[in-house]
């Protein structure tokens, strides 16, 4: 199978390597660090995401018969134009409960409202942001004390595994078992968390937790 991958952060670079032991990658979307460690010499097709290049993946599509598209966390929503021309076959990771948590920042809404539970999705890519259905999800927990760098952490691996079951299902034609999202859910905006941040009636301790994110890529020994 011809696959394009989209991706970016510490998640994209657990999952590429996954990707490329099972798939033919013949296209990447990602960041010039992500390009500088994974692709040099690869002889891939590689798109920058410093902006959007819908175009240039079309075309890359076209040009290599691309039969599937798999998105980690991409930056850029993605047009109608590329889903259809992979027939529908586009799928996205996105590190949150769906339909609940769609959009940024979503661990740091999961802490300040409280939740118990954190998920990590792979869903079916549509033209509605976050709006597919959901192929595979995991949970773990959120302990009393969790920031959200201990929160992403533990969830690390869970949305590795989901990657790794999907790229799986892919390589061997099954049928995927979906869950419909039931209701809208909400979408989280980037300047969501920025208004929460600004609160003042959170605690220095919630805001601690609930904001706390520092390089994960050197914590998880990965540059």
């Amino acid at each position: 199978m011809k696959v394009l991958f989209c991706g970016r952060g510490t998640i994209a670079r657990f999952c590429f390597p996954i990707l490329c032991e099972s798939m033919d990658v013949r296209g990447v979307v990602c960041s010039d660090s992500f390009r500088r460690d994974f692709l040099s010499g690869s002889g891939i097709t590689v798109i920058s995401n410093e902006s959007r290049n819908d175009d240039e993946i079309l075309r890359t599509v076209e040009e290599h018969g691309i039969d599937a598209l798999i998105s980690v966390q991409h930056i850029w929503f993605l047009p109608s134009s590329v889903l259809d021309a992979v027939g529908g076959k586009a799928y996205n990771l996105h590190n949150a409960r769906l339909p609940e948590y769609k959009g940024y920042n979503t661990i740091t809404h999961a802490i300040l409202n409280g939740e118990s539970e954190y998920w990590t999705s792979i869903q079916e890519m549509t033209a509605e942001v976050d709006g597919g259905d959901v192929l595979y999800d995991r949970s773990v927990l959120i302990y009393p004390g969790d920031s959200v760098l201990d929160v992403y952490l533990r969830v690390l691996p869970a949305a590795v595994a989901n990657f790794a079951d999907l790229v799986c299902g892919l390589q061997s034609g099954q049928k995927f078992q979906r869950r419909r999202l039931e209701h809208e859910g909400y979408f989280y905006r980037k300047s969501d968390a920025e208004r929460e941040f600004l609160r003042q009636d959170l605690s220095d301790e919630l805001k601690r937790r609930a904001f706390y994110f520092p390089g994960v890529l050197q914590i998880c020994g990965k540059r």
